[in-house]
């Protein structure tokens, strides 16, 4: 009789494909807390690369500045925007002339620009093995279809979906060998 043994075999199938799947969870897990740690890393560098301009410039509080632009830089597109308005009220504060008022608004649009459409989706393309054109227009379409909140969930869910199917393509080659 194989009964006993069929079932043995089945179960012992069964852990396996579980433990794949937890494998496959933790995978995904440990690539967003990477996405999330890079995006971090981003952000400090626009931080210190925003004071280092605006210490170069002559504006009070550089440090602040750059605190302010790496935080709200976490909000795509809305915080750089919200960044930029602080630092050019600061500046008519700060300074006599409108020259040097357009040149700490002008030199924050160029290094948010090159952040945000060179930097940023070069860097989480390749820490996710994915376009940077396809990062971009993830956080194009999220923002067309969500606003705000579409903007930033769409890179996490983009690298999200790129290590699940990953390791599910993992997990189902293991079970076609298993099987």
């Amino acid at each position: 009789f194989e009964g006993p043994r069929l079932l043995g075999a089945r179960a012992h199938h069964a852990r396996a494909d579980v433990r794949r799947r937890w494998q496959a969870y933790a995978h995904v897990r440990s690539e967003l807390a990477r996405y999330f740690g890079l995006i971090a890393a981003i952000n400090v560098g626009l931080g210190v690369v925003t004071a280092a301009a605006m210490a170069w410039l002559g504006l009070p509080n550089a440090l602040l500045w750059g605190s302010v632009a790496a935080l709200l830089n976490f909000i795509p597109y809305v915080g750089p925007a919200v960044t930029l308005v602080l630092l050019s009220a600061a500046a008519l504060l700060a300074f006599d002339g409108l020259s040097q008022v357009a040149a700490v608004a002008l030199t924050f649009i160029t290094i948010t620009t090159l952040e945000g459409q060179l930097v940023q989706p070069w860097l989480v393309g390749r820490r996710a093995r994915v376009s940077p054109l396809l990062v971009f227009l993830a956080i194009w379409v999220g923002g067309w279809v969500w606003g705000v909140l579409g903007m930033v969930l769409a890179a996490p869910l983009l690298v999200a979906a790129t290590a699940l199917r990953n390791a599910l393509s993992t997990v189902a080659a293991a079970n076609e060998v298993g099987a």
